[in-house]
């Protein structure tokens, strides 16, 4: 049960706003306004001026209260009726009818006379018309003063067409305009030309007006005093220093007692007795009191008012907006006091936005007085100063009421009203790059044209709900996500505009707002995303429209706003669910920018209010305050929390230091940015503030604020967390194709055992030669036996000898290594392989659909996120399979019989995902999509690699692409990275029967290079989501058609072995007789050679025993015998060679 407490103060409501400025804020910075003071309600007042253009606002600052406030006429202003804003107009504070009062004036192309007055009771401004006023001046100067009870406004000055000064006296109270003898010219060239720099200036003394007209350029000035009644006129030159040369622009002037004090620009102050004015009586003297150049005064008792001018910084220049007083107590001693510092800070608005980015508080568009603003502002808390941000682009168009929210560094816009009509556009500001971008959707069917929706964000997607539209008031909820820049119509409920609105996990909710009948609603709406379905609560404590709402993780708090433009509320309420607690305050706000900083809500303008009960919504309220959460906390019991960006240290919330950050509200430590990124400010309040690091620098630490560059002769692409070798190709193709067949088996055991049996033959043989026994057994097996060399006419005589049995050996040896051979070439080296390439019409009449297993690995580089995969879900459908909610893959057109999915993030900080489909058949524009949501998902370069199943058996199919991001981009955003391969069907028979037969597959080739989809620049992961990868598969209308068969069969086998054998055998033989023959030949010669020698021994023997004589008559016996005689008597070695040959 919730319980409502009403807590009331007892004797006045609290007040928890203050202003940031004590003063509240001023007048924008200007030049050339018109000012008057009123002593009697020691009230300032301010009107128009110059800035970047003329100005017609009214502003009044109180000197009791030391605040400014603006002032808002119930009538015209002279700006209406004469279109054009003014400048250098006089001012005064007529007493009698409490009015404020200008004269004359200069416009962008206009001078005027005129004399308008602003009552301050019924704030009307009215023209004085008048028979008589002076001629249009360019220049002058002026002074209220009363004289004889009677009020006076005094000017003297001269026109663009004339080089005379001239002096008029208006009497206030009879509107009746009098021409003063006192005039003077300047009459030779020299005299007149410094006239264009003349300052004037303007005082009255005992019925006296006292002029003083300085030529800056000569650094000379004339001082006159005019006597009222007899027009009698004293002059006299001076020169307000003698030994200095600055800057002696005249600023002003006053009369206290009977001393005239000249101020010049310098800290330069020239005084003189009115009653001795003559040029060697005045008196120089510096003031270090400092001024900017050409502010307005005016004064009052001894007092001189200075407001404006402008400031020289580096030679540019600047209007200011300082509101000093210099009080005179002696004549050299001179007091000054600020009473409004120099300030600068968006103009007075309302219905703009106001959001905390990095430590720093941002500030868009919204409506003026009579303006619509498109202007950028921060402004830092810790420096407690605003500065203007000009965009590098041009963003979207002034406008009010639009939709606003802040994620990480970039500021979105969307929606509104310009001078054109309502907006749809969705604008986005990345502050890091200083530039605006409009996001173009994907989808045509859009949200209508309207202003005063509610809008909240969970990145990637922006939430829109109702809102204002040409057709009335809206109640329909719209989403657009960032991902894919897809508008998507999420259902519809009850029109309301102006409302809050939240977002979580499970709901979206609606909170108050102005209905579709105009009045204010206290309804909660609320949506649950997994039901659909609406759910409405009245009579809750959501009564009021733009004002505060904050939500925390204990508590929500609603401050201000308006019921239905009708009424202001005064009620300040904290639900903290157990209870709801209101308590009254004095604080009046609607329509004004807010953000929680630190503890702290601070908000910027707002509408302006007399009352409760009278606002005016079109008009702005100058207002720069804060409500602090701690004063709230400390009365109502609620327990603050820091603001996103910041942490809890003892109490005390401390804003995050570079290279942290923190999310959400209520952190008491600030996350370290991971390896591979950094961030250099302060205040991140998101992990994709923490960027990556860019190419050629890596981080290795967690929680840097910069990066280091990567060394020489190394590589670091982006998003490095360590240095890798030089890369050789950034974009890479590897294609790996199933070869023509050849058989497994190796050719080096069948050579070796080729060599070992004939190893082992010629071992076998050697081993015969020295064994009888091994002789004898190798004989018994000759082969041979009937192919024995015999001499020719012999009988053949059937026997085995020792040389047939060894060649028996080597029969017996070569057929069994032939034998071998033969048949293990037979066995495994018996298959041949045709391909050919026919059209797939032909292929279709074998077989109806190829299909085949297919995986594909996807590697992202340096991946930004977990790359997680939830082993608890179980998503895998037909068409698509999960590895978390964040990272899927959805098939398109390819019939799947299963398909898985695993993700996991390697060492190398690279995504690795596996994709297997089962029996896949590829259709024509087949795709396979992978989708990456997760917070942030990005890469810097993705390599893909597909390998499918072949029709040919134990084969397969493989293309490895990959691809990189430009320079200084990573891979993110909604549009995917694309590459395509062409899928060649395949279908493969065989008569074999160890091979299946008519089985199919694909055959991958690249189609194209990859084209890449969106980069974005390393800064741009603020807002840009989502990594996608489409894989397209291109079906050609050509096939591969492959068998396998038998080279030969068994019975070619067993002819041609026993074919070789024979022949083997033949050879053998043949080789045998040969050798025999050989043989045989050597034994002949061996036997003549010793028959020979036995010859020759013989006969010496015989030689002995005979005398000379006989041997002479035997060697003449020798001369008439046959040669076998002659034979006889050689000597004995020639005749063993006749004998051989």
């Amino acid at each position: 049960m919730v319980f409502i407490f009403y807590l009331f103060a007892l004797t006045q409501a609290f007040k928890f706003t203050k202003d940031i400025i004590s003063t509240g804020i001023g007048p924008t910075p200007r030049e050339s306004a018109s000012i008057a003071f009123s002593s009697k309600k020691n009230l300032f007042y301010i009107f128009g001026g110059k800035s970047e253009n003329d100005l017609d606002d009214l502003w009044v600052f109180d000197l009791s209260s030391l605040h400014w406030n603006i002032i808002y006429p119930n009538s015209p202003s002279p700006r209406i009726v004469y279109i054009e804003n003014r400048s250098k107009a006089g001012g005064f504070f007529y007493y009698e009818q409490d009015e404020f009062c200008i004269y004359g004036g200069t416009s962008e192309m206009l001078i005027f006379d005129d004399l308008w007055c602003f009552n301050t009771e019924y704030k009307i401004w009215k023209e004085k018309k008048q028979n008589y006023s002076p001629p249009p001046m360019i220049n002058f100067a002026y002074n209220y003063f009363i004289n004889n009870n009677s009020e006076y406004f005094a000017i003297t000055g001269y026109q663009i067409s004339q080089i005379i000064v001239e002096s008029f006296l208006l009497d206030i109270k009879s509107n009746i305009w009098v021409r003063l003898g006192l005039s003077f010219s300047y009459e030779n060239y020299y005299e007149v030309y410094p006239v264009y720099v003349l300052t004037l200036g303007l005082d009255f003394y005992e019925n006296n007006l006292i002029v003083t007209a300085c030529r800056d350029l000569l650094n000379v000035c004339d001082f006159y005093i005019h006597k009222l009644g007899n027009s009698e006129t004293k002059h006299v030159e001076f020169y307000p220093s003698s030994s200095y040369n600055g800057n002696f622009s005249f600023l002003g002037g006053i009369v206290i007692g009977n001393y005239y004090y000249a101020r010049f620009q310098e800290y330069h102050y020239a005084c003189i007795d009115i009653n001795n004015p003559y040029p060697e009586y005045w008196i120089n003297f510096t003031s270090m009191n400092t001024l900017d150049f050409k502010p307005i005064y005016t004064s009052s008792d001894n007092k001189i008012f200075y407001f404006g001018g402008y400031f020289i910084d580096n030679e540019n220049h600047y209007p200011t907006n300082t509101l000093t007083i210099h009080t005179f107590d002696n004549f050299d001693k001179i007091q000054e006091q600020k009473l409004y510092s120099y300030y600068i800070s968006p103009s007075p608005r309302l219905s703009s936005c106001l959001h905390v980015i990095r430590g720093q508080i941002w500030l868009f568009g919204g409506k003026g007085k009579d303006v619509l603003y498109d202007d950028i502002w921060k402004y830092n808390p810790q420096k407690k100063s605003w500065s203007f941000v000009n965009p590098l682009n041009k963003g979207p168009s002034p406008r009010t009421l639009f939709s606003s929210v802040a994620e990480s560094d970039t500021l979105i816009i969307w929606a509104g009203e310009d001078i054109n009509g309502l907006n749809n556009d969705m604008n986005v500001y990345n502050i890091i790059f200083n530039t605006w971008s409009t996001v173009i959707p994907n989808t045509y069917t859009i949200p209508s044209k309207r202003k005063a929706s509610c809008m909240t964000f969970k990145h990637p997607v922006v939430y829109i709900y109702g809102g204002i539209d040409a057709n009335g008031v809206q109640g329909d909820l719209w989403q657009f996500n960032f991902g894919n820049n897809i508008y998507t119509q999420i259902s519809e409920f009850i029109p309301t505009s102006h409302a809050y609105c939240t977002v979580d996990n499970k709901t979206f909710k609606v909170l108050g707002g102005i209905g579709g009948n105009g009045l204010q609603t206290d309804s909660e709406l609320i949506y649950t995303f997994i039901s659909k379905k609406w759910v409405y609560s009245s009579s809750t404590n959501y009564t009021s429209s733009n004002g505060f709402y904050l939500k925390m993780d204990n508590f929500e708090l609603i401050l201000g706003g308006h019921f239905g433009f009708k009424s202001l509320n005064n009620q300040l309420y904290i639900n903290n669910s157990s209870s709801i607690l209101k308590y009254e305050t004095d604080d009046l706000i609607y329509l004004s920018g807010y953000a929680y900083y630190s503890t702290s809500i601070y908000y910027f303008g707002g509408g302006y209010y007399f009352s409760e009960y009278i606002l005016f919504s079109s008009l702005p309220k100058p207002e720069f305050g804060k409500i602090d959460l701690i004063e709230i906390c400390d009365i109502l019991g609620c327990k603050i929390q820091c603001s996103k960006g910041f942490y809890m240290d003892n109490g005390v919330c401390k804003i995050c230091p570079p290279g942290t950050y923190a999310e959400g509200t209520g952190n008491l430590e600030c996350m370290k940015c991971p390896k591979g990124c950094y961030n250099p400010y302060e205040g991140a309040d998101s992990l994709r503030q923490c960027y990556p690091c860019k190419e050629g620098a890596f981080n290795d630490k967690f929680g840097a604020k910069f990066c280091k560059l990567c060394p020489p002769n190394h590589y670091c692409p982006a998003g490095s967390q360590k240095i890798y070798d030089i890369q050789s190709s950034k974009d890479l193709v590897v294609l790996v194709q199933p070869m023509i067949y050849e058989s497994n088996y190796s050719l080096w055991w069948l050579s070796s055992f080729q060599f070992l049996g004939i190893g082992i033959i010629i071992s076998i043989l050697i081993v015969v030669l020295f064994s009888d026994k091994l002789k004898n057994l190798v004989k018994k097996i000759d082969y041979f036996t009937t192919s024995h060399n015999h001499e020719l006419g012999d009988y053949i005589q059937i026997q085995k000898k020792i040389i047939g049995g060894q060649f028996t050996v080597i029969l017996i040896g070569s057929s069994l290594i032939i034998f071998v051979s033969i048949y293990t070439v037979f066995a495994f080296d018996n298959i041949a392989e045709i391909k050919t390439l026919m059209p797939l019409v032909i292929l279709e009449n074998y077989v109806q659909n190829f299909k085949a297993d297919i995986e594909v690995k996807l590697e992202l580089k340096n991946y930004g996120d977990s790359c997680f995969q939830n082993q608890n879900l179980s998503k895998n459908f037909y068409s698509s399979a999960y590895c978390s909610n964040e990272i899927y893959a959805v098939a398109n057109n390819i019939n799947i019989q299963l398909n898985t999915i695993k993700c996991y993030k390697d060492n190398d900080n690279a995504c690795i995902v596996y994709y297997h489909c089962l029996k896949c058949q590829i259709n024509l524009d087949s795709n396979l999509k992978f989708v990456f949501v997760e917070k942030l998902s990005y890469a810097t370069g993705i390599l893909i690699n597909i390998t499918s199943e072949s029709s040919i058996p134990e084969s397969s199919s493989s293309v490895s692409m990959q691809i990189y991001p430009d320079p200084e981009n990573i891979f993110i955003g909604p549009t995917a990275t694309e590459f395509s391969f062409s899928m060649t069907p395949s279908y493969f028979t065989s008569s074999l029967s160890n091979f299946p037969s008519m089985l199919t597959g694909y055959h991958v080739s690249p189609e194209s290079s990859p084209k890449s989809g969106s980069q974005n620049f390393i800064e741009d992961i603020s807002l840009v989501a989502q990594l996608s990868i489409k894989l397209n598969f291109i079906k050609l209308l050509t096939g591969l058609y492959t068998s396998r068969y038998q080279k030969q069969s068994l019975l070619i086998f067993i002819s041609g072995l026993f074919g070789t054998l024979s022949g083997l055998a033949g050879l053998i033989g043949i080789l045998m007789s040969q050798f025999e023959h050989i043989i045989q030949n050597k034994k002949v010669v061996s036997l003549s050679v010793k028959s020979l020698k036995s010859i020759i021994e013989n006969d010496s023997k015989c030689s002995m025993n005979f005398n000379k004589n006989n041997q002479e008559s035997l060697e003449k016996m020798s001369h008439d015998k046959s040669s076998d005689a002659e034979i006889l008597t050689l000597p004995a070695q020639q005749r063993y060679y006749n004998a051989y040959a």
